[in-house]
């Protein structure tokens, strides 16, 4: 269920603090493993998928933020259980019904669809992409 954004801390970093890309990954969780189903149709450019993440719990979190960008949210569940989550850009803020305890290890799933785009955000280019071309 969609609730408003959040205004205050997930409980744990939207970011892991890297100097060139700050925001990008999330701290409070280290990925297991990747799931991915994707159902896509390349001539209406659309596309639907759930992805479910199994992940180690880094600290106690009432709640936790994944990146999702473009794509609208359906449905979150935390351990098969239905979450609540909000937007916010990039974010999406996940709040499981019962915190998270450091050294548990737990599943999110994550039903999307929508029209992907391609991307034109600095953290998909190489950092060095820019100052790297020659001047001859």
């Amino acid at each position: 269920m969609e609730t408003a954004p959040s205004t205050g801390s997930a409980g744990a970093a939207a970011g892991l603090g890297d100097s060139l890309y700050p925001l990008l990954g999330n701290g409070g969780h280290d990925v297991l493993h990747y799931r991915i189903e994707l159902d896509v149709d390349p001539g209406a450019n659309a596309l639907s998928a759930r992805t479910t993440i199994t992940a180690l719990a880094t600290e106690d979190m009432p709640a936790f933020n994944l990146d999702l960008s473009g794509l609208e949210v359906q449905d979150v569940t935390v351990d098969g259980v239905a979450a609540e989550f909000s937007r916010a850009g990039s974010e999406l803020t996940v709040r499981p019904g019962l915190a998270l305890v450091q050294g548990e290890e737990f599943s999110v799933s994550v039903g999307y669809s929508g029209t992907p785009s391609r991307s034109t955000t600095r953290a998909c280019r190489s950092p060095r992409s820019a100052s790297t071309r020659s001047t001859a």
